[in-house]
């Protein structure tokens, strides 16, 4: 069975009804994981998530830790040493190169992320290269600079982090 998105007691109800073996869990929180682990004993394939503690699950995820790192390190040996590290979560698992002073936390609300880069858009283009935690919220960064007059990347390079549609459309491409 394959579940997004449904409250908890919806999903016990239809893995009991239809008597699965397990679940494929496509979207949930930690907190969410950890009230189905408890009301329903199956087998469950969490896709992109990392709940902590001593449950059993199997996860298909993206390993962020080395992505960020190589992201990372290709800035830096692009000359950029002050690059920053823009995400929507204090629990990116963002790699080395980026310490808590290079790690910007945005809102998760766009209009809200957008006043966030207007505050901060001298400390960005101080910076010069900015890698976000996604492939749209770069795309979106890429066109709030665009709407400033701001060149990329002549100004500021941006990259993301998923390699996803966005980053196959958008102009100029991420860096």
């Amino acid at each position: 069975m394959l579940i997004g998105g449904e409250r908890i007691d919806n999903v016990v109800d239809m893995a009991s009804r239809w008597n699965v073996e397990g679940l494929i869990i496509i979207g949930y929180n930690e907190e969410q994981y950890h009230q189905l682990s408890r009301k329903l004993n199956k087998k469950m394939v969490l896709i992109d998530a990392y709940p902590k503690g001593g449950y059993s699950f199997q996860n298909v995820g993206v390993d962020d830790y080395s992505g960020g790192y190589q992201i990372g390190e290709y800035l830096y040996s692009c000359g950029y040493h002050r690059a920053l590290f823009v995400a929507e979560t204090e629990q990116e698992k963002n790699g080395g190169f980026c310490s808590r002073s290079r790690y910007v936390v945005v809102p998760q609300e766009p209009r809200r992320r957008l006043k966030k880069y207007e505050e901060l858009l001298p400390h960005f283009l101080e910076t010069k290269a900015l890698a976000f935690s996604s492939d749209y919220t770069a795309v979106e960064a890429i066109h709030f600079f665009t709407d400033k007059g701001i060149r990329i990347p002549d100004q500021i390079s941006i990259t993301g982090f998923d390699d996803n549609f966005y980053a196959q459309i958008v102009r100029p491409k991420l860096t």
